[in-house]
């Protein structure tokens, strides 16, 4: 084995953990962000006066928007690239659960918890297989 071909086999090595790094801190957060979210619902019904129908939309909505896009984003994928559509996701995640823990309405947090949907569902593209080229 060349010195060459042993530096590109540890690059590969480390790209790979990276990816695998990175793609389980992103599914981490998604989860992370549901347990709470539900762990949350007797303190957001206190503390901003939701009843039970406002509760309900906000892990309904979350919900709603992810099966609704998860096919988009799985095609959105193909035609922009996965690692594009995975940071974009990402990033725009992060956004909506700032936006969450900001919201001082029952629209407010409903609205950024349909956006975390919607963006969760470019988040799994990353490890989906890519496409034969000799279509």
């Amino acid at each position: 084995m060349t010195r060459a071909s042993a530096v590109q086999s540890a690059v590969a090595a480390h790209s790979k953990t990276a990816l695998i790094v990175t793609v389980c801190l992103a599914q981490f957060m998604v989860t992370r962000d549901a347990t709470v979210t539900n762990v949350a619902l007797p303190a957001i019904a206190r503390d901003l006066q939701f009843g039970t129908s406002d509760l309900q939309w906000v892990v309904t909505a979350y919900t709603l928007t992810l099966g609704g896009f998860l096919l988009l984003g799985g095609r959105s994928a193909d035609l922009f690239g996965r690692r594009l559509l995975f940071t974009l996701g990402v990033t725009i995640f992060t956004v909506a659960s700032l936006a969450n823990a900001l919201a001082d309405s029952s629209a407010a947090l409903i609205i950024s918890r349909a956006l975390q949907g919607g963006t969760r569902s470019a988040l799994p593209v990353k490890v989906a297989p890519q496409p034969a080229s000799g279509r």
